[in-house]
Order: C-alpha cells, then structure tokens, then sequence
C-alpha cells in the first residue's frame, strides 16, 4: 500500500530532525493552529515555514487534505488556512491594523523609539510593526516634537 502524504511528510520531518535542521513546526505543534495570535506573530510563523526544509512535502499534504475533503485549519505550508481556504495577505494587512494614535500595532511607539536608539533602523521597526516606512517616521516625528515640547516647559 503507497504512503499517504501525511506519512511522508512525518518521514520526513523525522529526517529533518535527524540531519539537525528540524521544521519548525515540529518543535510545538499547538502553536501553528493560528487561533489567538497577532498578525505580526503569524507573519512571523508563515515567514518560518516557508523556510522549512520539507515544504515541499507538507505542500502535498495540504493539497491532499484539500482533495480528500479534510480542511486544515492554521499555518500549513507557508500559509495561512481557515478551514482549508488561504487567508490572503491582504486580509492580514487590514488598514485597522495600522497606526493607531501612538501605537504601532503590537510594538508601542516607545518600544520602537527605545530600539531605534539602540541602533534598530526605522526600516526594520516598520517591518517588525508590519506598518508602512512612512507611518514609523511620522510618528517618530510626532513623538520626537512631543518630548520636545516636554523638555521646553520643564
């Protein structure tokens, strides 16, 4: 009787992990469901698999799934599922996500300015925030004018 590709993909994760470079997911499975994370933690997960060293395998899985009627549901494959469809890219960069007053989805505007004094460029704070260049150097500036203004009348 052929493997599945469900058995072929554990075969090869087990191989992986032998050979010292382990999928990603293997190391805590719960984790890739995709149920209560941010979309910035998400990113993070789809970015990893998309790495993985048996994504080709875990490719067919999800298509077989998807032939035979079993939806997943998670981070599977370099993607984003909701019961078996793809959840696009645009659909995790929701406008509502984005700058909001002084915060920058999950990173604080003074935890990006605290990394930018440490030498983290606005660039990679943007892509860490998963908001635009502009958004983090406006409100740089506005933060920036603010402590100014503070300073001022101390």
């Amino acid at each position: 009787m052929p493997r599945t590709p469900y058995q072929l993909l554990g075969d090869a994760q087990e191989a992986a992990a032998k050979a010292g470079t382990p999928a990603p997911c293997t190391e805590d499975p719960e984790l890739w469901s995709g149920d209560q994370y941010s979309r910035y933690q998400l990113l993070d997960l789809i970015r990893a698999c998309r790495t993985c060293p048996v994504l080709d395998l875990c490719k067919q899985y999800r298509d077989d799934s998807h032939r035979h009627n079993r939806p997943l549901t998670g981070v599977v494959a370099g993607q984003l599922l909701s019961s078996g469809k793809a959840v696009t890219n645009k659909e995790l960069k929701r406008p509502t996500d984005a700058v909001e007053g002084y915060q920058l989805g999950q990173v604080t505007l003074r935890q990006a300015f605290t990394w930018m004094e440490a030498g983290v460029s606005q660039q990679e704070i943007s892509r860490l925030a998963g908001v635009s260049y502009r958004a983090v150097n406006n409100a740089f500036k506005r933060l920036q004018a603010r402590t100014e203004a503070r300073e001022r009348a101390a």
